[in-house]
């Protein structure tokens, strides 16, 4: 699936955004600050190295066996009530997603940040059927509302300031605040907290599948997650073939890793672990679950 993010030649696009000012000093500032506090985290932990040496020989061990984990992984989630569809290409992935919501009748879509999502195009399919489909995490529906694309992992709005931000939210949804990070969430927050109890599906990526009990594990730094996968009656997970671990041992030094990594933290904001639905008797989560593994040519590269 090729997905075009812009119709202007490469070259005309990187003579513009290097002569972008905002968006390169906003990108230092943010690069600055993530990496400052990274090397304290580093620094902090100690034997950095051979923390990431372990972490290097679990995913290649994952790799090695990825057959028998995902066989392992399928058949904990369906025994936990979950349903498993394996996608190989990005199309099939979005329309096995799209073919759940016209089954369930969706009108409203709440989704976390996912980067797989954005690889298989996913929010175009289904807006083609005429569904909403509201981008919770803050960074992902700042740049939703103004059109953007996310330009890092991580931190998807790095390439933009507050000003942009706060006009931004001025021109498409009559924000009169102030600029400042704290009231322009706040009214985020009041905006989509209705968002989240309308939705019919709720959309998440997946940091690790854990092989051994077929469970999800996401890592956040708001609470956004946690309503879009337990208010709606229905959670799709998607996630790419490789984010397996054996057990919740090696996600213990994956975790360990990737929050000191990504965001300069002992952990993140939020580490949540979902298993299947909700069961008889539990008072929140989902009536149904569905996992989407996807290879998108992933297996072309591992066999490469």
């Amino acid at each position: 699936m090729s997905l075009k993010t812009s119709n202007l030649p490469f070259k005309e696009r990187v003579d513009r955004e290097v002569h972008n000012n905002i968006m390169r000093k906003a990108v230092v500032k943010a690069q600055e600050t993530i990496g400052a506090n990274r090397q304290r985290m580093v620094d902090e932990l100690g034997n950095w190295e051979e923390w990431r040496d372990l972490s290097k020989q679990i995913r290649n061990h994952v790799l090695a066996n990825l057959d028998a984990y995902l066989y392992q992984l399928s058949e904990k989630v369906m025994e936990n009530g979950g349903k498993v569809y394996f996608a190989e290409t990005a199309e099939e992935a979005s329309d096995y997603i799209r073919k759940v919501a016209l089954e369930k009748n969706a009108k409203k879509i709440v989704k976390s940040k996912s980067m797989v999502t954005e690889e298989i195009g996913l929010n175009a399919v289904l807006e083609k059927e005429g569904m909403q489909v509201i981008e919770t995490d803050l960074g992902e529906y700042l740049l939703q509302i103004s059109g953007d694309k996310p330009s890092h992992i991580v931190v998807p709005a790095i390439h933009k300031d507050r000003h942009q931000i706060r006009k931004d939210l001025h021109e498409k949804l009559g924000y009169e605040g102030a600029e400042t990070p704290e009231d322009m969430t706040r009214f985020v927050r009041e905006k989509i907290r209705q968002d989240f109890l309308e939705a019919d599906i709720g959309i998440s990526g997946c940091n690790f599948a854990v092989a051994e009990t077929g469970s999800v594990c996401l890592v956040t730094n708001e609470g956004n997650l946690r309503l879009a996968t337990t208010l709606p009656k229905t959670h799709i997970a998607v996630m790419g073939m490789e984010r397996l671990a054996p057990t919740f041992q090696e996600v213990d030094v994956l975790i360990t890793m990737l929050a000191r990594s990504a965001v300069g933290a002992r952990l993140t904001g939020y580490n949540t672990w979902l298993t299947g639905p909700r069961l008889a008797g539990e008072t929140d989560g989902p009536e149904e679950f569905h996992l989407v593994i996807v290879d998108n040519g992933r297996s072309d590269i591992l066999a490469s």
